[in-house]
């Protein structure tokens, strides 16, 4: 898997994933491990700006699935519940505990900053496909994606099959 600028050419991949942050490093991650050749477009370097991420207990067996849970571990707070408080009811505080969910496998989670998540996994998603980790930073990346919905628009109209023209999968994230 490898990240590539828009106007790099991409008829050589099977699958395109537009946007490197945790879905679409997950998804390019996922697809590299079945097999398919995936290129991953991102238009920030990483890592950027992002306000923290409160992670859910659900969300660490997939990080371990990833091969990113000691990463993850080492960049987050753990926290054992979540917490809400309410001003349109004097401030009242409502604390759900995660040991106290339906499934008490998953007691905990953690509190991690967005910009560190974003660059453990975009880096573990390029590691799993074999490929050295770059940084790209992707200037005119909404032209490209207009001119690629442009195209598919284009082969929507003249046929009732539709095949990307750069990928024969295609997903934004």
């Amino acid at each position: 898997m490898t990240i590539h600028p828009p106007e790099a050419d991409l008829a050589g991949c099977d699958v395109a994933v537009i946007g490197g942050g945790p879905a679409g490093s997950t998804v390019a991650a996922l697809l590299a491990d079945s097999g398919y050749r995936v290129q991953l477009i991102e238009k920030a370097r990483h890592p950027r700006f992002h306000i923290g991420e409160s992670l859910l207990p659900a969300n660490l067996r997939l990080f371990e699935r990833l091969g990113v849970g000691d990463a993850v571990r080492d960049i987050g707070m753990m926290k054992t519940a979540a917490e809400f408080i309410s001003p349109q009811y004097g401030d009242r505080i409502e604390r759900f505990r995660f040991a106290d969910a339906w499934d008490k496998s998953m007691p905990y989670a953690y509190q991690v900053r967005r910009s560190e998540l974003d660059a453990v996994q975009e880096l573990a998603a390029n590691a799993r496909a074999g490929q050295e980790a770059a940084e790209s930073l992707v200037a005119g990346l909404e032209a490209r994606i207009a001119a690629l919905e442009s195209r598919c628009a284009a082969i929507e109209a003249q046929s009732t099959r539709v095949e990307p023209p750069d990928a024969p999968l295609q997903g934004t994230a």
